[in-house]
Parts: C-alpha cells; sequence; structure tokens
C-alpha cells in the first residue's frame, strides 16, 4: 500500500486541489482513504455538516474576540475547515453576524491593497484599461439614467436619495466645506484638534465647550459628530446633524445648535427632530444666548481671525 503524506501536508494539498477525487488522481491513493485519514485527524471536507461543539466554538469566538483581533481565517484554521466562506455562512445562520453590515477597515485596507495589487499586474477584464468613454457613449449612458430615473415611482426615488445621503454620512463627505459663502468659515485648531467650522460663532462656541472641558464643567464635546434621520420623510430635509455632541457630567448627552437665525430649512429640522427623535436633547444656541454668553466670558470667546489655509489657525 502506498504510503500517505504526513497529515499536516496531505490537507495543504487538499485545500490546493479542494477535492478528494482530484486529490487522489494526483498522488496515486484512492479518494475513500484519503478522506478516512483526514476525517479522523478532525478536518472537516468540503460539505461535512456543522456539529454542535463547532456551532459552540464559533459562538465563543465571535463573542470573546475583540473586533481589532477577530480573523475569519483564524477560526476557520481551529475548526479545520476548507473553506472560511462556509465558517462566515454559518455564523450567519447562528445569528452572529449580518451580511450588509460594513467591513471593518482593516479588512477594508486588505481587500483595497489586493484590488490595486492586481489591476497594476493584470489587464483590464474588458481590456479598457487607461481607455474612457467617447462623448457619444456619454450621452447614451446619460439618456439612459434619465430613462431609469423617469421611470422610477417617487418612493423609490425617496429610498434612492436616502441612501445616497447615508453613504456620503458613512463615508464622512455628507457635509462638505462650501465655496462663495456669506459668512466666515475655515480651519481651526481648538483643544488641540483641527476642525472646519462654517461659522465665527461656531469656533467661539467650540472654545467655551472646550473652556469648559477644561475646567471640568463638561465631560466632552465633538463636532458635527453624529446624524439624525428622518426615514419616513420622502422630500425635503430628511437629516440632521448638529454642530456640538456634548456630554455632561452625569454622563447625559445633549446636541447644541448654533443658530444667529433660523431659516426656514432650520426650523424644518428641529421640527422634525421633535418628532421622529423626541429623546434627543437639542439646545439651540441664538443670538441672544449667544451675546449673552460672550459679554459674561470676554476673551475666552473672541473670535480668532479667519484660516482657510488647511494647516488651521489655534485658538
Amino acid at each position: 500500500m502506498k504510503e500517505l503524506p504526513p497529515i499536516d501536508e496531505l490537507w495543504r494539498l487538499y485545500l490546493a486541489v479542494g477535492s478528494v477525487h482530484r486529490l487522489g488522481d494526483l498522488i496515486g491513493i484512492s479518494h475513500s482513504r484519503i478522506h478516512r485519514v483526514l476525517a479522523s485527524a478532525g478536518y472537516k471536507l468540503k460539505g461535512s455538516k456543522f456539529t454542535p461543539e463547532e456551532d459552540e466554538t464559533i459562538r465563543r469566538y465571535y463573542d470573546e474576540t475583540p473586533p481589532e483581533d477577530f480573523s475569519l481565517q483564524e477560526l476557520t484554521q481551529i475548526l479545520k475547515r476548507p473553506h472560511h466562506t462556509n465558517v462566515s455562512r454559518r455564523a450567519r445562520q447562528l445569528g452572529l453576524t449580518d451580511k450588509s453590515r460594513p467591513p471593518n477597515l482593516k479588512a477594508r485596507e486588505k481587500v483595497g491593497r489586493a484590488q490595486k495589487e492586481w489591476h497594476a499586474n493584470n489587464p483590464h477584464p474588458r481590456g479598457m484599461k487607461g481607455k474612457r468613454h467617447s462623448e457619444e457613449a456619454l450621452k447614451i449612458i446619460g439618456q439612459k439614467s434619465k430613462e431609469l430615473w423617469e421611470s422610477l415611482s417617487r418612493e423609490e426615488r425617496a429610498a434612492q436619495v436616502l441612501k445616497a445621503m447615508k453613504t456620503k454620512a458613512r463615508n464622512g463627505i455628507l457635509l462638505r466645506p462650501r465655496k462663495n459663502v456669506t459668512w466666515k468659515q475655515g480651519w481651526y485648531i481648538v483643544g488641540g484638534k483641527r476642525y472646519y467650522f462654517r461659522s465665527t460663532w461656531e469656533v467661539c462656541y467650540a472654545k467655551y465647550l472646550q473652556w469648559l472641558k477644561e475646567n471640568k464643567q463638561i465631560v466632552d464635546w465633538e463636532y458635527e459628530a453624529d446624524t439624525f434621520w428622518f426615514e419616513k420623510v420622502k422630500r425635503g430635509t430628511r437629516c440632521y446633524t448638529p454642530d456640538f455632541k456634548v456630554t455632561m457630567l452625569d454622563g447625559d448627552v445633549e446636541y447644541h445648535e448654533v443658530k444667529g437665525w433660523m431659516d426656514s430649512r432650520s426650523k424644518t429640522k428641529l421640527r422634525r427632530m421633535k418628532i421622529y427623535h423626541p429623546s434627543v436633547k437639542v439646545v439651540l444656541i441664538d443670538a441672544k444666548t449667544y451675546r449673552s454668553l460672550k459679554a459674561s466670558l470676554g476673551s475666552i470667546m473672541d473670535a480668532p481671525l479667519i484660516s482657510n489655509d488647511p494647516s488651521g489657525s489655534i485658538c
């Protein structure tokens, strides 16, 4: 009888070819013998059902492993399974994961590097590398896009717009610097951190919050930290990002909005917050409140020079 390779080498070969039949033909040993040897060593071949013990191992790994250390490949090796996709599918069946969740930063970076490396060393799969659409093709694409948009119902259009807005919020580009506006805006450093404030009032109020934090009157403050969505609204104002998130000493969270004057859009946002997020406390810092604070605090809230330099002015 032909001698088998060491068990680790046999498993590596199996993973490489993906079939006991192909592996048997390759090394000249019957596939049933290979299957029997690998199974007796605890390895799970393709198509093997998950045992209760394996399910418990999966649950324990998902519960006890920190996100930064989580590795599906490592869990697959622990289970002695050939494919991590099957392990991921089993975890989803056990209610441990969500297919629609965004991948963690480490996974995204790994996939990005692999894609860039592949495209750098391989031709475009359709032969379009380095090419651009012609003007005629762009017109056709534009016309088809318009036809598709016009074919959608009002609800379908609203769903598409909301999805796009949430994607922008997730990527940090929902609120971007605007050019040629009438109010003052620019980059500033407050409390050692760099922010793009949209008005001098916001800068001065941030200085006030930093003063409160340094004097231990609040725990912390953040600028434009959270976005609240009005899911049932189909048109108009569909989300709201307060200026400041303030964590109080007792652990409660307040959202402070600095508004010198209230336009109709701002009024709509605050009104819809009361309807769709009634448990969220929003504190309006209007002109009267702002000027009262500034009068009592003096130089603490003095407006700094405006800076459009990304390096930022230190306040």
